[in-house]
């Protein structure tokens, strides 16, 4: 695999997970729906495609919660979802169909780490958890 197309997948993971941490702070979530979301990434990082269930189980139950109670960010008026309930429902879809790929993009990642044959797994997991990790607080903290 290329070089190139490695730096566009981690891109990608980078980008996806920075904005998972912008939504998490936007949204102002509890501070254990920041922990089990990033114990899950931790989880698809390790396990891969087996651990995809669990993951996606979660972001859907986040989004549920977000319907049910009709969550939406301070930042963008918190009478939005009662005067244009289309364009919130399209909003929370959009946010779970971006947390499902982003999702998905990490539990497929190692094989695209540089060096995960010559360097062994172990180092892949743990530069995906700092890269991971770092991106979800950056984005948290970029809010």
């Amino acid at each position: 695999m290329s070089t190139a197309r490695r730096w566009v997948y981690l891109t990608l993971l980078l980008l996806g997970y920075s904005a998972a941490g912008w939504l998490l702070a936007a949204f102002q979530v509890h501070w254990w729906v920041w922990l089990v979301t990033f114990g899950l990434t931790l989880h698809l990082i390790r396990c891969g495609p087996a651990a995809i269930v669990p993951a996606s189980a979660w972001v859907t139950g986040v989004m549920f919660v977000a319907a049910v109670t009709k969550a939406w960010a301070p930042l963008w008026g918190l009478r939005f979802p009662y005067e244009h309930a289309q364009l919130w429902a399209l909003g929370l879809l959009l946010i779970w169909l971006g947390a499902i790929v982003s999702m998905v993009l990490l539990a497929l990642a190692p094989p695209f780490v540089v060096g995960v044959r010559e360097r062994g797994e172990g180092i892949a997991a743990y530069s995906l958890s700092i890269l991971v990790g770092t991106a979800l607080a950056g984005g948290g903290l970029l809010y």
